[in-house]
């Protein structure tokens, strides 16, 4: 299993069960994503926790959903992000687009945070 998806205080999690997140599974990605979105779950957390690596096919598979999410008022989170990953998000600048937690309990909790102000 690639992917799985759960659901906590109104949000879905997306867990990424791939150690490399490549252009082969960023289009399958996106559409369980968007499947999601056509059930009205507009606020998501990518739990990367599994994936050490990610090609620009795959960030631009965030990217993507990220801004389609905004645009309906909703939010793409990034938990979990190795090293690596987190090498590659400074280089492009996705640390200015992605809010990035520690894990996903801390990405829930500013969730909740932010809908209860």
């Amino acid at each position: 299993m690639k992917f799985s998806s759960e659901n906590r205080e109104g949000m879905t999690i997306e867990n990424v069960h791939l150690a490399r997140a490549t252009y082969n599974c960023a289009e399958e990605f996106k559409e369980i994503l968007n499947k999601n979105i056509t059930k009205n779950n507009f606020n998501f957390i990518v739990n990367l926790e599994e994936c050490k690596y990610m090609d620009s096919t795959f960030l631009g598979a965030l990217v993507s959903i990220s801004k389609k999410l905004k645009e309906l008022g909703g939010s793409l989170k990034i938990a979990n992000l190795h090293s690596e990953a987190l090498i590659l998000f400074e280089i492009t600048g996705m640390m200015r687009i992605f809010e990035v937690y520690k894990n996903v309990d801390e990405a829930v909790a500013n969730f909740t945070n932010s809908v209860e102000k």
